[in-house]
């Protein structure tokens, strides 16, 4: 769905507190929050932005957005957020001309893991291919129909012919592939069979 971006940004005040980490990805962005996603998608056709910071002038950012939430419902908010392999990248923000307002260093982690979104289901953030990928990791013996997502925003919501949820939003068609189970025994994965 999402094209790679340089990893996850920690939220250390540039958002409010709800978000813990975002990405940027070539549709827009992606907030993790306690209990869920929000996808900020860009409208290409509205895309203009005035690169005029050199004639000391900000940068506007005149595109529209669409934003989809995605929650988890019956999770538990304020769970451990484990951090994957932080990426030598950081973030700074100047918000305003005092530098009591700027906030520096923010760091970029490759993945992020939320323990126990549900009890025994962890939730990972992660590329593969190029592309943004979520697992949920259950531990063994739960009942994966804990899980309940909630899609808020999106039009015609269905699986397809392959498997894949299939959306829309105003200025495009949104495809999550078909979700693969496997199992890991000794480090070593296998696909399995789940419906």
């Amino acid at each position: 769905m999402a094209q790679q971006s340089a990893g996850f940004v920690e939220n250390i005040g540039q958002y409010p507190p709800v978000v813990k980490f975002y990405a940027d990805f070539n549709e827009g962005k992606i907030f993790l929050e306690d209990t869920g996603l929000t996808y900020v998608f860009d409208d290409p056709a509205s895309s203009k932005f005035s690169h005029n910071h050199h004639a000391g002038r900000s940068i506007q950012d005149t595109k529209d957005h669409y934003a989809i939430k995605i929650s988890f419902e019956g999770s538990r908010a304020g769970q451990e957020i484990i951090y994957g392999r932080q990426l030598p990248t950081v973030y700074n923000f100047y918000l305003d001309d005092n530098p009591d307002n700027w906030i520096t260093d923010a760091k970029v982690y490759e993945t992020v893991l939320v323990k126990d979104l549900y009890p025994g289901v962890d939730f990972k953030l992660g590329y593969a291919g190029g592309k943004l990928k979520y697992d949920l990791i259950l531990a063994p013996g739960i009942d994966p129909s804990i899980i309940k997502m909630r899609y808020d925003g999106v039009e015609e919501l269905r699986v397809d012919k392959q498997g894949d949820l299939a959306y829309s939003i105003p200025f495009q068609k949104v495809m999550e592939q078909i979700p693969a189970s496997y199992a890991i025994c000794d480090q070593d994965s296998r696909v399995v069979a789940a419906s």
